[in-house]
């Protein structure tokens, strides 16, 4: 399909979840913790989660959160929505992520003739992300993993694809196109992800704030 990217599981990655706290600025207003906290942030992501595939909303929050970390990294904040949003979001940009069921995810696997080995896919143009979740369990069950944390791996790596230019699988990082099970580092963006990434968020943003004023003009 044009303008789609895939994620090959040659292995799984192996991501070590460490807990964090956010700095506290002692003795100033709450007012100004948050304008430091806003301050932290080079754009965001809306993401829109619809889940056909059913998880556990406690597991699926923990692979969000791990999603979010890894995009917390280059000062992206995520946004996890389970509803309808709308394409043009004032809070940032929209991206449509679906956790196929089984039959949906093999009817689309049918039609397209997607490999074995590939558990997530993303489509560019309109942002849009899909993950084969029945494929996951079996994975990472095969390597001794939990299958949240593969989640979650899936979920940021398509999402990136979302984000990134053109052919955007690296040689090392998140969107390394064969994950290794063998890994005990933590695997992030690269700078340059990481700078392309915050780029497109501040023109997508800026593209948000036009449109709100134009549709205000228009009333």
């Amino acid at each position: 399909m044009s303008g789609t990217r895939r994620f090959n599981l040659l292995g799984v990655l192996v991501i070590v979840c460490v807990s964090s706290t956010r700095p506290a600025f002692g003795g100033q207003s709450p007012r100004e913790d948050a304008q430091k906290m806003e301050a932290r942030w080079h754009g965001t992501i809306v993401a829109q989660v619809d889940d056909f595939a059913e998880i556990p909303r406690e597991e699926l929050d923990a692979a969000e959160q791990l999603a979010a970390r890894i995009y917390e990294s280059i000062g992206v904040r995520t946004i996890w929505v389970h509803g309808e949003v709308p394409l043009q979001d004032p809070r940032g940009l929209r991206v449509h992520v679906r956790l196929l069921s089984r039959t949906m995810a093999e009817r689309k696997i049918s039609k397209e003739r997607i490999k074995d080995n590939v558990l997530g896919q993303a489509n560019r143009p309109s942002r849009s992300v899909y993950v084969f979740f029945h494929r996951i369990p079996p994975v990472a069950f095969e390597h001794a993993q939990d299958y949240v944390r593969v989640l979650g791996l899936v979920m940021a790596h398509e999402v990136g694809h979302v984000l990134l230019p053109g052919d955007s699988h690296s040689a090392t990082g998140i969107m390394s196109v064969k994950a290794d099970v063998w890994s005990k580092s933590v695997r992030y963006f690269t700078a340059e992800q990481g700078a392309a990434i915050c780029s497109m968020l501040v023109e997508g943003a800026q593209s948000n704030l036009s449109g709100v004023e134009t549709a205000r003009r228009g009333r």
